[in-house]
């Protein structure tokens, strides 16, 4: 694990583990989510959040691999399986916590707990941050407006959004180090 990962992972712990959990997570999302409202501001949290959905990525992905070159659709094929490693694990971190989401909504393949949109724009944000890192600010800048965005919306605390982040940060990461060996397979649908 990265400094920065055991950085992330020791914050989360200390300002939200324990008996105060629930109402640190829940002031710091009162300030985020009720103090910057506007019509506005509804409508471009509404695009930007999609940006971090599942067919958002999806299409990234094809795109890359489809239309670039042998460096471009080795991005797609390595965001791909971040993308699909962090998945499965908030996958099981949804379904085991099982945590309400903010507006009240609950289903336990779906709570609120760690946010799958804050982990997708983590992995993709960072894995296109490594690939191309003259643009990593505003790759990192467009990752945490999506993150930004699932509060804001009232769809996700701070801490699932801290998470989630967290998840798909680590998930590019564990790519990176398996770069070779994931590069090296040959996926029939996947050509060169």
């Amino acid at each position: 694990m990265s400094r920065i990962g055991a950085w992330t992972v020791f914050l989360f712990f200390f300002l939200f583990a324990g008996a105060h959990a629930e109402s640190v997570d829940e002031r710091l999302y009162r300030a985020l989510h009720d103090a910057y409202r506007s019509p506005w501001m509804d409508t471009w949290m509404e695009t930007t959040t999609d940006l971090g959905g599942v067919k958002a990525n999806l299409v990234l992905c094809v795109v890359l691999s489809t239309y670039g070159e042998k460096y471009e659709k080795d991005t797609g094929k390595l965001t791909f399986t971040s993308l699909a490693a962090t998945a499965g694990v908030v996958s099981v971190l949804k379904w085991a916590v099982g945590r309400r989401r903010p507006e009240g909504r609950y289903e336990r393949s779906n709570s609120s707990f760690p946010s799958a949109h804050a982990a997708a724009a983590g992995a993709t944000t960072t894995m296109l941050a490594h690939r191309y890192p003259r643009y990593r600010p505003a790759y990192y800048a467009l990752g945490a407006g999506i993150a930004f965005s699932r509060i804001y919306l009232g769809r996700h605390y701070p801490s699932d959004v801290l998470v989630g982040w967290t998840i798909g940060y680590l998930g590019s990461r564990w790519v990176f180090a398996h770069k070779e060996k994931i590069l090296g397979i040959e996926w029939g649908w996947w050509r060169e």
